[in-house]
This record gives structure tokens, C-alpha cells and sequence, in this order.
């Protein structure tokens, strides 16, 4: 489709006349319309699509008890069918909007029975089977997305397809949550091998003039803008120094999915240069930024040990039974059910261990659950004043309440005395870790001023690198036509702006900061109503005439 500006160069050169020129614009005018009206109704199908698929949900899982096992099966998996068919003769009788709609109803219809009927034999018993299922789920919405010419249904299956990999990493990681180094680590590598099996699709897909190139594109260049963002925050970048690869977060599916992604990333580029040479410059961008990332995150180690919090060891801390065992004096803990845990009465799950409890603590078993022996457990004043003499407990205003003088524990006291020990080796991480009973926690609660100056040094070089890359994927959407490219790189140029907007308003203090960033951020949002939507409009024109010239 050639567009008004084109035109009227043309007429402008001479190569067309008036009257062709005048011609021409009405057909562009109206195949412009007609384009535009045919994408509004197909969204409001698929909206339709949506509303009918939390309808059928609905209405299964208010009658769900009274439905028959059976028949609930038979609903699930005709309906699934009916949608899929339904749509498939829509789309031959010419009905694109609504085909695209059911087949996407469809795909949802499917994901729901296998969770429903998981549910309904109860199959789903554990984290894992839930990863099953969802594994099935996206490899066949996948298929369908080829099969039925569904882009909808592609882009369903990518958003599955990382739901998966987040849940099946989550089922063979153990302790994650303590450490944070790993999970962020995880997190990038998920991201990178992602994107580069989606760049090797890509460029699969490109070869062969695929109308889903696009779609692997833009989530290609989302999961990196998503890794370049994690590392653009100054807090972020002492956390990552500390990685290992003796990490318990480096699980065998995360080393099988990243050599997954390598190969299908090495077979996307090979079967692209073979069947066309001139795509090895995009390769070799593409494996220009992947080398960037990975100095961009090697470099971290220059900062490791530098930010950080000494803080008291806690008994969660600790991931064995002897080290447990060791500081059990100290910290008071003890080891149970694998975990280390701190020595509290509600450690103890039958009477009989809650009333021999040996050392400092005074547990009893109440409502079947065991407590620590205090006033509050009494709700009549009849146990109130029965109650130990030692807790001093009297009955007022219908609560029972001890008198005594609160009295520090001596468990209290130790812990105090670890904190004021431990605080003094603050960002002095081998001190740290050389004092008895004190934790090391990189990038926590740290202040500003004593920030290292290679940190503040790895941050600036961090975001200026993700501004480029903001500006060159902005580019590349300009290049390849896709509107939608460009939209992402402004939606995360803004939303990088205010990121580090809101950063600064944390870290400054005082009255005057606080009315300098206010009006810096009133020019800044003033300036920024006027200017990008004008630049959105102005790079979404280019990217259109070079959409319509690559058709």
C-alpha cells in the first residue's frame, strides 16, 4: 500500500498525473480504512472470545459439584473441539476477525480442560504435574498456532511457554528464596537463552518470509530489554558480583534449557545464512549484544564484597544439620524437618514434646497446638488467676494481662549483642564473614554515601549502554517495518526516565532536592506530552513506509 507522502513525491517528479494522483489517494484512503475497520472488529472478537471463555469457566465451576464426572469431561473437550472447528469455517467463509477469535477461544478452552480434568481425577498433586500441564499446553497451542495460521495462538504459547520454564526451574530449586543472587542471575540467563532461541526463530522464520517473524522479533528484543533493565539499577549490580556457579540456584533443567536454546539458536542462524547470506550481519549484531550482556554482568565482580550489610546469623540462614547444631547455643536453634529453625514452641506438633521441652523455653499444649506459656494464652478469668505464678498474670477490662516488668530474654540479649557486633563490618564483607555468628547479605540496606566508586562507576557505563540499545532497537524496528518494535522501545525509554526519576527522588534528601526534582519532573512530564507523541507518530509514519515497501 503506497502512502500519501509517496504519492504526492511522485506527482511532485512528474511519474504520475493529477487525476492518477487523486485516484490513487482515494484507493490508499479507503484500503487504509478498510485495513483499520477490519483490526477494530478483530479485536472486539477476540475480546468477545475472551468474555466467553470466563463465562464457560464460570458457569462450570458454579456447577461443578453437581456435574457428573464424566459429562464434565465430555463439555471440556467438546467445547474445545466446537471452537476450533467453528473457527476454521469461519475463516473460509471469509470471516477473519471471528476465525482468529475462536481458534484463540479455542486454545484457552484447551488449557482449561487439562487443568480442569487434572483437577476432576485429581492427577495434579504437586508442583510438578502442574508443570506437566502446562508443558502440554503450550506445545500443542504452539502446533495450533501453525496449523490454523493463528499469530494469536503463537503469542498464547510464548507467554506459556515461559510460565513453564519459570515453574519447572522453581520445582528442582531448592532454598531459592534465600538467595538472591541466584534467583536474579537465573532470571538474566532465562532471558538471554530465551531470547536467543527466539532470534534463532527468528531468522528461521525470516529465510522463509514467515508471516510470524515479527512476533519472534519483538519478544526477542523484549527479553533482552528485560535483561538490560535488571542490570541498569545501581543496587542490583552488588547482588549479581556475588553469584557462583556452585550456586544451588544452577539446577540441571536451567544447564538442559540454556543448551536447549543454544542449539536451537545455532540451527536458526545456520539454516538463515544458508539460505541467505545477507542476514549474517544481523547475526553477528545480535552476537555483539549477547557479548555486551555477558561483560556487562562479568563486570560486577569488580564491585563483589564492596556493598553490603553484615547482619546477624539467623537459624534460616543455615542449610545443614552440624552447622545448625554448632550455633545452637548461641542462636538458640535446632534442626527439624531439614530446615534450621529458631527453638520456638510452636516447633512441636504433639503434646508430648510441647510439655517436655528442656532449656529457657516454657511451652504448654493448648487448643492443639503448642504455645509459649504466657498470660495472654488465658481467656477466662478463672485461668488467669490459676495461671504460673512466675508469669504474674491478672485479670482487667476482660483480658488477662501480666504485671510484672518486661524483663529481655536471654536469647534477646544475645541477639542484640550479634547485631551491634556484626553492624561494624558493614560493607566489608570478609570482615564480615570472619566474625562468629554474623551473615553476609550483598546490596541490603546499604547507604548511599559509602557506595564504591567502581559501583557507581558500572551503573552510569549500565545505563548509558541500555539507552543505546533503547535507541537501536528503535532502529531495528524502523528497519524491519514493525510498528510494534517501536512502541517498545519508547514504552521503556519512558519507563527507564522515570525509573531513574523516582531513584534519584529516593536517594536525594532535604526540602530543596525534594522542590528541584518537583519541578524537574513537572518540565519533564510537560515536555514529554508534547514531545514523544509527536516522535511516536513521526517514527511509526517511517516505520510504515518501510512496512509498505518491504510488501
Amino acid at each position: 500500500m503506497v502512502d500519501e507522502n509517496q504519492i504526492k513525491e511522485w506527482l511532485k517528479q512528474g511519474i504520475i498525473n493529477k487525476e492518477q494522483a487523486t485516484q490513487m489517494l482515494k484507493d490508499s484512503t479507503s484500503k487504509k480504512n478498510e485495513k483499520e475497520s477490519n483490526e477494530f472488529f478483530s479485536i472486539i472478537a477476540i475480546i468477545g472470545a475472551v468474555l466467553i471463555l470466563v463465562g464457560i469457566a464460570w458457569l462450570i465451576a458454579w456447577n461443578w459439584d453437581d456435574i457428573p464426572d464424566f459429562v464434565k469431561v465430555l463439555i471440556l473437550i467438546s467445547s474445545t473441539i466446537i471452537a476450533f472447528t467453528i473457527g476454521v469455517i469461519a475463516r473460509e467463509k471469509n470471516h477473519e476477525g471471528v476465525a482468529r477469535a475462536l481458534i484463540l477461544l479455542g486454545a484457552g478452552l484447551y488449557l482449561l480442560s487439562l487443568f480442569l480434568i487434572s483437577q476432576i481425577y485429581n492427577l495434579a498433586t504437586n508442583l510438578q504435574h502442574y508443570a506437566w500441564i502446562l508443558f502440554l499446553s503450550w506445545t500443542v497451542i504452539y502446533l495450533t498456532a501453525y496449523f490454523l495460521d493463528s499469530k494469536e495462538n503463537l503469542l498464547f504459547s510464548i507467554i506459556l511457554f515461559f510460565i513453564w520454564v519459570v515453574i519447572q526451574y522453581v520445582v528442582g530449586t531448592e532454598n531459592l528464596i534465600y538467595n538472591e543472587e541466584g534467583l536474579i542471575i537465573t532470571f538474566i540467563l532465562i532471558f538471554l537463552s530465551a531470547g536467543s532461541l527466539l532470534f534463532g526463530l527468528s531468522s528461521l522464520h525470516h529465510s522463509i518470509q514467515h508471516k510470524f517473524t515479527n512476533m519472534y522479533r519483538f519478544w526477542t528484543v523484549f527479553y533482552f530489554l528485560v535483561v538490560f533493565y535488571i542490570l541498569s539499577f545501581q543496587q542490583i549490580l552488588p547482588i549479581i558480583s556475588e553469584y557462583t556457579f556452585e550456586s544451588g540456584a544452577f539446577t540441571g533443567f536451567l544447564i538442559f534449557f540454556v543448551i536447549l536454546c543454544t542449539i536451537g539458536f545455532i540451527v536458526g542462524i545456520l539454516f538463515a545464512t544458508n539460505k541467505n547470506p545477507n542476514s549474517l550481519k544481523e547475526i553477528l549484531s545480535f552476537i555483539g549484544i549477547i557479548v555486551v550482556l555477558l561483560i556487562m554482568i562479568f563486570s560486577t565482580k569488580f564491585g563483589a564484597g564492596l556493598v553490603g550489610t553484615c547482619n546477624p546469623l539467623y537459624c534460616y540462614n543455615i542449610d545443614n544439620a552440624a552447622k545448625c547444631n554448632d550455633v545452637k547455643e548461641d542462636l538458640f536453634c535446632e534442626w527439624k524437618n531439614n530446615y534450621c529453625m529458631e527453638v520456638s514452641c510452636y516447633n512441636y506438633n504433639n503434646e508430648i514434646e510441647c510439655n517436655n521441652v528442656q532449656g529457657d523455653l516454657s511451652c504448654e499444649w493448648r487448643g492443639n497446638y503448642c504455645t509459649e506459656t504466657n498470660c495472654y494464652n488465658y481467656n477466662n478469668e478463672t485461668e488467669c488467676n490459676n495461671a504460673l505464678e512466675n508469669l504474674s498474670c491478672e485479670w482487667r477490662d476482660n483480658y488477662c494481662i501480666t504485671t510484672k516488668n518486661w524483663i529481655a530474654t536471654k536469647k534477646e540479649i544475645s541477639l542484640q549483642q550479634n547485631y551491634e557486633r556484626c553492624e561494624l563490618y558493614n560493607n566489608q564483607k570478609d570482615n564480615c564473614l570472619s566474625q562468629e555468628n554474623c551473615d553476609w547479605n550483598a546490596g541490603q540496606n546499604y547507604y548511599k554515601s559509602s557506595i564504591p566508586l567502581i559501583i557507581w562507576f558500572l551503573w552510569i557505563v549500565n545505563n548509558i549502554i541500555f539507552i543505546g540499545f533503547i535507541l537501536l532497537i528503535i532502529w531495528y524496528g524502523q528497519k524491519v517495518g514493525s510498528e510494534n518494535i517501536v512502541n517498545l522501545g519508547l514504552g521503556v525509554f519512558i519507563l527507564d526516565i522515570l525509573t531513574r526519576y523516582i531513584g534519584f527522588w529516593m536517594d536525594l534528601q532535604g526540602y530543596l532536592a525534594f522542590s528541584l526534582l518537583a519541578i524537574i519532573g513537572g518540565i519533564l512530564l510537560i515536555f514529554g506530552a508534547w514531545f514523544v507523541p509527536k516522535l511516536r507518530r513521526k517514527l511509526l509514519e517511517q516505520t510504515q513506509q518501510k512496512e509498505d515497501n518491504l510488501i
